[in-house]
């Protein structure tokens, strides 16, 4: 099973958009010629991206990198959006699921993406508290559909509350969205870097970073569980465990990092960089619905 970079149009035409917004007689953000008209003022023939998709079950050695974060990390590679040496990888994840987490998962979570083995932050968790979602509310009206945030009080304990980080919606109706926005920093000191050179700049072409946008909420459950099997002989095989179906997207950020800032923010329906959780935040459950009128 290989996925490789997918038409869009190709793929948006397979199935009139009547059958996707069948049943949904209250759904008043689109409508198939409102959408269709959209896409008629967009060229996307230049459109580049890498699906990324998660099937349950064990995966075995190769196939245990079509999928998952496995899968993730060989598009990364292979396509070149890797920070460099002398850079950072600044991640931010919506997630609209919170799992059970173990900081050694996040930090290899991370590691994927950035490439290499080295002193590794997890990403911020970008997730909307129960404050931030009051506010909004007295503004807004929202639909049960937009609230369907789930979590537990094993996602948000002491090790993971100093990742949280609030969402501040510009699209509410699309608050419950899955990204990731990946931006890759140079670490280097401009005052330390050699008499009359510059800042190292990315060549023409290559990504300042990258998003993803799909199903895929922050949770091993998703991405996949990775260890190393012995087979004996000194030979060891990669095995990936996944529990769902999920489907996504990856694609590349410009090259000029001012623009990629610009388009990771264009592209995600909140604000970024998200504020810290306060001291008496807790992250919004689809059980605070009927409290929000209180």
């Amino acid at each position: 099973m290989v996925f490789e970079t997918t038409s869009f149009y190709q793929t948006i035409n397979k199935t009139p958009l009547s059958k996707y917004l069948e049943g949904w007689d209250d759904f008043n953000y689109a409508s198939e010629s409102s959408f269709t008209a959209a896409l008629k003022l967009y060229d996307l023939s230049r459109v580049k991206f890498k699906v990324i998709v998660s099937i349950p079950g064990v995966h075995h050695g190769v196939s245990s990198e079509r999928v998952g974060s496995g899968r993730l990390q060989r598009v990364l590679e292979e396509e070149g959006w890797m920070p460099r040496e002398e850079s950072r990888l600044t991640m931010a994840y919506k997630s609209s699921n919170l799992g059970k987490y173990r900081l050694a998962w996040l930090k290899n979570f991370y590691g994927k993406c950035a490439g290499r083995a080295k002193t590794m932050c997890p990403p911020n968790f970008t997730f909307e508290s129960y404050t931030q979602l009051r506010k909004v509310s007295q503004k807004v009206i929202h639909t049960i559909a937009e609230l369907c945030f789930m979590c537990g009080c094993f996602g948000f304990n002491h090790v993971t509350r100093p990742l949280f980080r609030d969402v501040k919606p510009k699209r509410p109706n699309l608050i419950n969205a899955k990204t990731i926005s990946a931006l890759f920093e140079d670490i280097t000191p401009v005052d330390i870097l050699p008499s009359g050179s510059s800042a190292p700049t990315r060549p023409p072409g290559s990504a300042s970073g990258w998003m993803y946008v799909g199903t895929h909420s922050l949770y091993a459950s998703a991405w996949g569980i990775y260890w190393q099997k012995a087979m004996g002989g000194g030979i060891k095989q990669t095995r990936a465990k996944i529990f769902n179906f999920d489907l996504g997207i990856v694609f590349p950020l410009p090259s000029n990092p001012k623009v990629a800032a610009y388009q990771a923010q264009n592209v995600v329906p909140f604000w970024l960089p998200g504020d810290e959780y306060g001291e008496d935040d807790i992250p919004f459950d689809i059980g605070h619905v009927n409290m929000l009128d209180g």
